[in-house]
């Protein structure tokens, strides 16, 4: 657009003013380098134009040299690596900061420093406690809700249309509210449309057996080792160490088998002689 702008074709100008579409068409390609292919086509006042990009692929950045280490104790299940000298390999025990691919290669007279590059994965263990109350109250939607449609203009709102239900038939009320802006001819208007929704609520109460709220815990367990580990990692499984119940809780000591990501990269520093 700004090309264009700059070529004089813009809203508003008279056509015979303008380049021809060939030669907009010459322009745009010549003048912009991430273009493969423009086709300009003029119907009526109205210019149509199609556009091709070039897919280049994307420049790889540059990386300093480095070291990768393990970022935590585990055993190796899974290593490729990429760039570098391996100093570990599958069915390995390694430790924290134990080096995993060097960033050093050739020989120890031409040693070359790159950046060590390589996907490592590791079973490693998560302990997790968890307490889940055998008895819980929550509110539940009883699907009974009042609908209202309003214009409001600035901090003014009026209602134009639609009550579904009585404001004093709603017990536990919880209102939602949509806006949107209005436009007219592309111009935002100084007016919106709210649409605003209260649903009627009401207490429940949850209760869990003991053994059905040691499966919860071993969920709601599970489920934040998974947040921790991120999409790429699994538990494999998971094992109970320990179970109480007080004051109505079930409390849990849950051990997690894991595989996940144990790659943490770290810069090359050589010694240097006094």
């Amino acid at each position: 657009m700004q090309h264009l702008k700059e070529i004089g074709v813009k809203k508003g100008r008279l056509q015979f003013l303008m380049q021809s579409p060939e030669k907009i068409q010459k322009s745009l390609t010549n003048g912009i380098d991430n273009i493969t292919w423009v086709g300009v086509d003029l119907k009526g006042t109205t210019i149509h134009m199609k556009v091709v990009e070039k897919n280049e692929p994307e420049k790889e950045k540059y990386v300093s040299p480095r070291h990768i280490i393990a970022k935590k104790k585990a055993t190796i299940t899974r290593m490729f690596v990429q760039k570098g000298q391996p100093m570990a390999a599958i069915h390995d025990h390694v430790e924290k900061g134990q080096m995993l691919v060097s960033g050093l290669i050739g020989s120890e007279d031409e040693q070359q420093e790159v950046a060590s590059k390589a996907e490592i994965y590791g079973e490693t263990w998560y302990r997790s406690e968890v307490t889940v109350p055998l008895e819980t109250l929550f509110n539940v939607y009883t699907g009974k809700v009042r609908t209202k449609h309003k214009l409001s203009f600035g901090s003014w709102a009026f209602p134009i249309w639609g009550i579904t239900l009585k404001k004093e038939e709603l017990k536990h009320p919880k209102t939602e509210q949509e806006k949107h802006s209005l436009h007219f001819l592309g111009l935002e208007l100084p007016v919106s449309y709210i649409k605003e929704q209260t649903r009627e609520s009401e207490e429940a109460l949850r209760k869990y057996t003991k053994e059905e709220a040691v499966q919860e815990g071993i969920k709601m367990g599970k489920r934040d080792v998974e947040s921790k580990i991120g999409e790429d990692g699994e538990v494999k499984s998971e094992k109970v160490l320990h179970q109480t119940v007080e004051n109505g809780k079930v409390k849990l000591i849950i051990l997690y088998q894991v595989i996940e990501d144990i790659v943490q990269t770290t810069p090359i520093v050589r010694e240097t002689e006094e």
